[in-house]
């Protein structure tokens, strides 16, 4: 859970400090739940923006090296005054297009830097695809990164939440 939330950090300051994005505390820009966009798109959302979510989980692997990979939705939209002008529609995915590379090749440069990002070293940009957002009804237009992070599952602490192992297997046992 604690790298979720580094993650989206990382990423609103990468909003920050994007120059076609811009975002900032007077101007949002930025949200960590598509929920949260859809609140704030008639409220306070400026465009371009990023929104990110986290999605689909799924347990990899073998049973002796297994892993949680979590799925990152990073999306990149803009909108559009006329959702009739291919040509406005068309320059803004473009826009956004640009924007996701200049993000995924950010997110590239960063991976590098182990001691400042080792975080990062589980996000797997390569294989990152981007897919076409197209929102009518909001008027939204832009991509959809999707990625992916791999945590070791044997890094995962259950001990916390079941309880000391000894006292489980004697109640397991118990039962029978």
């Amino acid at each position: 859970m604690k790298e979720i939330q580094i993650f989206r950090k990382f990423i609103e300051l990468l909003a920050k400090q994007h120059k076609s994005i811009k975002h900032s505390n007077k101007q949002c820009h930025f949200s960590c739940t598509v929920d949260g966009a859809q609140s704030k798109y008639a409220a306070k959302m400026h465009y371009p923006c990023v929104v990110i979510d986290v999605g689909d989980i799924e347990i990899r692997g073998t049973a002796s090296q297994s892993f949680v990979e979590t799925e990152y939705y990073i999306f990149f939209l803009d909108h559009v005054s006329d959702t009739g002008s291919e040509r406005e529609i068309v320059g803004k995915l473009d826009a956004m297009r640009q924007v996701a590379i200049d993000f995924l090749a950010k997110m590239m440069r960063c991976k590098k830097d182990f001691v400042q990002y080792p975080w990062l070293s589980r996000i797997d940009v390569v294989g990152t695809q981007l897919q076409q957002v197209s929102m009518e009804s909001p008027a939204l237009y832009g991509y959809c990164a999707i990625m992916k992070n791999a945590q070791a599952f044997r890094d995962i602490d259950c001990e916390n939440v079941f309880g000391v192992k000894e006292l489980f297997a004697q109640e397991f046992v118990k039962s029978f």
